[in-house]
């Protein structure tokens, strides 16, 4: 578990993302490769009132080290909207992110 959080005064307008395949063994011996989240996550966040200015973004960026073979999967709320809620998807590894937004 980890917490992550935009600076006082400052909402999540947008995160990003990164996934790599991993290569894992079943418990019978079976091999295959799964996409699979990597950290580190990271967020964006803005002013309310500035969250369209791209000068008034920052970025926080959570614990960990992208893996060489990651790629980035960039989200961002619509204009005028904020992030409001996370949802997700794991088994043995997180597979899925997404942020819900709303209008500010």
């Amino acid at each position: 578990p980890f917490e992550l959080m935009c600076p006082a005064g400052t909402v999540v307008i947008g995160a990003t993302t990164r996934s790599a395949a991993l290569e894992v063994k079943s418990p019978s011996g079976q091999r295959s490769s799964h996409d699979y989240l990597v950290v580190p996550l990271t967020l964006k966040c803005s002013s309310i009132l500035n969250s369209e200015d791209a000068s008034a973004i920052q970025t926080v960026t959570g614990a960990g080290e992208s893996l060489g073979n990651a790629s980035e999967k960039p989200f961002g709320c619509p204009k005028g909207n904020v992030a409001f809620g996370v949802k997700g998807r794991s088994g043995d590894f997180i597979d899925a992110i997404a942020l819900g937004c709303r209008r500010n």
